[in-house]
């Protein structure tokens, strides 16, 4: 797993709940805490979640990929609802 400036790979000082599929994660596990939630992700979800930077540069992209062939974004066709 490739650590992320958001994210940190680390044995968990306090138990918590992973924040995906709410397992328990015990206190001294290794797990990934996010710090821009504050939340804890067990290592196969962390896995299996992309990058939100990511997430959000795919959203951009295909909005001006609509732009390009003419086609509403998907803002301006919620704006029309």
């Amino acid at each position: 797993m490739s650590e992320r400036p958001d994210r940190k790979a680390m044995r968990l000082r306090y138990a918590g709940g992973c924040r995906l599929c709410a397992v328990e994660v015990a206190q001294g596990v290794s797990a990934v805490y996010e710090r821009q939630t504050r939340s804890v992700l067990c290592l196969p979800c962390a896995e299996l979640t992309p990058d939100p930077a990511t997430v959000v540069g795919a959203a951009v992209d295909s909005g001006e990929a609509a732009r390009a062939v003419g086609a509403p974004t998907a803002v301006e066709q919620a704006a029309t609802l």
